[in-house]
């Protein structure tokens, strides 16, 4: 059963649903504590708090499921690729030491 959108104005005066990136008026309240210059800042600015906590959230949510997908495909490739052969160890031993100096001057 898809949910219905009753054309009920918001404290911004849109109809909720419409402009505000609801998807329904199921949309419970919930407090949000800011500091005092915060909040005094974005009202200089007239933003709205539910709109910009809402992209927020949403922006959090995409970031942190991005860097767990991410982790899953680096352990795809990891299963791919095999051992280095002594050619590439001493390979990356050449660059380290042109790029670091010795690993005894690194380390000290």
């Amino acid at each position: 059963m898809s949910p219905i959108i009753v054309p009920e104005l918001s404290d911004s005066g849109a109809k909720i649903g419409e402009d505000e990136g609801c998807e329904t008026m199921d949309m419970p309240k919930v407090r949000v504590s800011l500091p005092k210059p915060l909040l005094d800042k974005v009202e200089a600015h007239g933003l709205s708090l539910s709109e910009l906590l809402e992209k927020a959230i949403r922006r959090e949510i995409l970031r942190q499921d991005l860097l767990e997908s991410d982790g899953e495909h680096v352990v795809g490739l990891l299963d791919r690729i095999d051992e280095p052969s002594p050619a590439d160890v001493a390979w990356a031993r050449k660059v380290a030491r042109q790029l670091y100096g010795s690993a005894e001057a690194a380390a000290s």
